[in-house]
């Protein structure tokens, strides 16, 4: 089975149903997320004031083939089936501020929360422990700023000027994080948590030889499980510097993923906690739609 687009009429959809593209560009609709689930009325009425037509995604059954005696010594991947992420109770949010308000508050959150960030690279090349309260609060009015208009923070970070690639990785990651975890309705609090582990899922990387601060598809031999390392790092860190607990899992378990084909531990499926399911997910995202550029910049 497999999925395919189908184009419909605004006037055809209905709840359930999952938009995967639309007739216009994304960025002038209210939508903050490219493709997404029609879970409520409001949703079919903002598709109806700005679309005619969408695109949704449904099954497509095809004819199986032939399966082949498998040879000894092989191995077969084995598909993962895996009940759907329910959020239990979720806020309803809406927007609070315009847009020209949120991008004005956001230019300084995100100026002040890179140089956050900065500050505890240096730290930690110093061989210092840094202070993480100063994180935590910038981390705290992105949350309030993503709660009252999601599309703010992230405009912004798309055109803003990058510098040192893991930073604005790390901060557009968080984002996409606070973002997704809006539209699937966590409550504050639980983005906070998000937020701040998302936002320091790599900060392992300052423990790492420069040599292995490259794009990680150009690692290979005892280099790769070198690089990877720095997951366990991070965590470790973070445990020395007393984070909370659901942060310093966000950052244990990002790389791993649901065939168990992830790291430092390959589980999978539900052994993975949920926020670094979302976590791994964004920062992967972002790793797509941002690769580091060529040649490669040092972190």
């Amino acid at each position: 089975m497999g999925v395919r687009g189908k184009k419909l009429s605004v006037q055809e959809l209905q709840l359930g149903m999952f938009v995967s593209d639309l007739d216009r560009p994304w960025h002038e609709t209210p939508f903050p997320i490219q493709g997404f689930v029609i879970r409520k009325q409001e949703q079919l009425d903002q598709l109806n004031r700005y679309c005619r037509t969408v695109y949704v995604d449904v099954a497509e059954l095809r004819p199986q083939s032939k399966v082949e005696p498998r040879k000894p010594g092989t191995s077969v991947g084995n598909v993962l089936k895996l009940p759907a992420i329910q959020i239990r109770n979720p806020r309803n949010y809406t927007h609070s501020e315009s847009l020209s308000e949120g991008i004005r508050h956001a230019d300084h959150l995100l100026e002040d929360l890179s140089g956050s960030l900065t500050h505890i690279m240096d730290s930690l090349k110093a061989g210092k422990l840094p202070s993480f309260a100063r994180v935590a609060q910038g981390v705290q009015q992105m949350c309030e700023s993503i709660i009252r208009n999601p599309d703010a923070l992230l405009w912004l970070s798309r055109v803003q000027h990058r510098d040192q690639y893991s930073y604005q990785h790390s901060l557009n990651a968080t984002i996409w994080a606070l973002v997704l975890g809006r539209q699937m309705g966590l409550e504050p609090d639980v983005l906070e948590h998000l937020g701040m582990g998302t936002l320091l899922c790599h900060i392992g990387k300052s423990r790492l030889p420069r040599a292995l601060l490259v794009e990680e598809s150009a690692l290979s031999g005892e280099d790769l499980p070198r690089y990877q390392r720095y997951v366990t790092m991070g965590a470790k860190m973070l445990e020395q510097a007393r984070m909370p607990k659901v942060v310093i899992n966000i950052v244990q378990y990002h790389r791993e993923r649901h065939n168990g084909r992830g790291f430092p531990q390959g589980v999978n499926g539900e052994q993975i906690p949920l926020l670094a399911k979302l976590a791994g997910l964004v920062d992967h995202y972002e790793g797509l739609i941002e690769p580091r550029p060529f040649p490669f910049e040092r972190a």
